[in-house]
This record gives C-alpha cells, sequence and structure tokens, in this order.
C-alpha cells in the first residue's frame, strides 16, 4: 500500500502528528498533508505557479 505514486519528499511535524509531502525534481502548486497518520490525507495550494519542492521545514528553528 503506498500513499503517493512517485518520488515526494516528506517531513513530520508537530512530534509526528503532521505529515507533509510534496512530489520532489516535479513543479507543483499543492502539497499533500495529513493530521491522523496518514489515514486520510488533504491538499493545500501553496503558490499559484507550480514550483519544484526541494526541501519542506515545519519546525521554525530546523536548519535547513
Amino acid at each position: 500500500m503506498g500513499v503517493a505514486k512517485g518520488a515526494h519528499i516528506y517531513e513530520f511535524g508537530d512530534h509526528g502528528s503532521l505529515i507533509l509531502m510534496a512530489p520532489i525534481q516535479t513543479p507543483t502548486s499543492h502539497v499533500s498533508f495529513t493530521w491522523d497518520e496518514g489515514l486520510t490525507w488533504s491538499t493545500m495550494q501553496i503558490s499559484d505557479t507550480p514550483v519544484v519542492v526541494t526541501n519542506i521545514i515545519i519546525e521554525p528553528k530546523s536548519v535547513a
């Protein structure tokens, strides 16, 4: 069983409660996220024009 097709970049946040992912090496204007350990997923628009996501930082004090 998989979450999404293709290569994705992901990050855990809120001590594991939040998982956020986006396609890697493919321009996108949306990211996917879950608050229930992957049982259900939602999408959120992050840009009007597609961008290539190279890093996801959820915690403000994280170092890229």
